[in-house]
């Protein structure tokens, strides 16, 4: 797939910003930058793809999101960030996603990772603006204005009440409530919420601790669960690390990871076939479909 236009790609982006703004709110329950999903139906749900457009495309493939859209299943697609950077089809990953969003506006929600996350918060390698270069020369820096943009309407997490929470990272280890959450951009970089649901790591240790990142906290299982009791769910699905076999877990914490990119030592990738409707169990572990 080769990567489109930069007319083509600013409108995509476009697009999809409007519809995070004005068409999203009026078919999903939207507070903030927190999306809550509908007690009904199914979702796939995707890890971390890095410019990886064949995993994409093969997870849009086995589920088959486009053609039961269409046909009318009460399906959505729910990507929990870092769509670009390392990978060599970021821009093709970037643009497909939008593209569905902006063609379904209520059925695709589009998370926020740490390489879309607030430009005050530097981290490395972020080669996406060189990419961006390479593909549209002169044209590059008003691209790379405009995804900035478009990662400043990027959801920060999405909830299933009483059963499971949606983030990039982790829970904030402050987090009190879904507020927290929901305005957690804006209320950055006074507090740490939005850079801890982006940059947190699960860890098998009790406690909180520094993470080896730079940025944000390994946090332990007790800690996580406390923060989910205060959010009234039971697990937490976030992606962030790569996984041998494309998803893991640490206590209620569920890691799915749908990248398949050499450089991250994985064997396999992953993402998940959730109900949202009826009574998940704490595992989802079967949920998971591996490729």
């Amino acid at each position: 797939m080769e990567a489109p236009g930069a007319e083509e790609f600013l409108d995509s982006i476009s697009s999809a910003v409007k519809a995070i703004l004005f068409q999203q709110p009026l078919r999903l329950e939207v507070k903030g930058k927190l999306v809550t999903l509908p007690a009904k139906g199914s979702a796939v749900v995707v890890g971390d793809l890095h410019g990886d457009i064949e995993s994409l495309e093969h997870i849009l493939g086995d589920s088959g999101f486009e053609e039961r859209v269409m046909e009318g299943d009460d399906l959505h697609l729910l990507c929990l960030g870092d769509y670009v950077d390392r990978g060599p089809g970021q821009v093709q990953v970037l643009y497909r996603l939008l593209r569905l969003l902006g063609s379904y506006p209520g059925r695709v929600v589009l998370l926020r990772g740490n390489h879309e996350g607030p430009a005050d918060v530097p981290f490395q390698p972020h080669d996406f603006p060189l990419v961006l270069r390479d593909s549209y020369g002169s044209e590059a820096t008003g691209v790379y204005r405009e995804f900035r943009t478009l990662c400043d309407e990027l959801y920060t997490a999405a909830i299933l009440p009483g059963r499971a929470l949606f983030v990039h990272g982790g829970v904030p280890t402050g987090v009190t409530g879904p507020r927290d959450l929901a305005y957690a951009h804006m209320e950055h970089p006074y507090r740490g919420n939005l850079v801890e649901a982006l940059w947190n790591d699960p860890t098998d240790e009790p406690g909180v601790y520094p993470s080896p990142r730079g940025i944000g906290r390994l946090v332990g299982p007790d800690v996580t669960e406390a923060a989910l009791e205060k959010l009234g769910v039971s697990t937490l699905v976030r992606s962030h690390q790569s996984c041998p076999d494309g998803w893991g877990r640490v206590g209620r914490t569920l890691t799915v990871f749908s990248c398949r990119l050499p450089q991250y030592g994985n064997r396999r990738g992953a993402y998940l076939d959730l109900p949202l409707g009826g009574d998940a169990p704490v595992d989802l572990g079967g949920c998971v479909r591996v490729f």
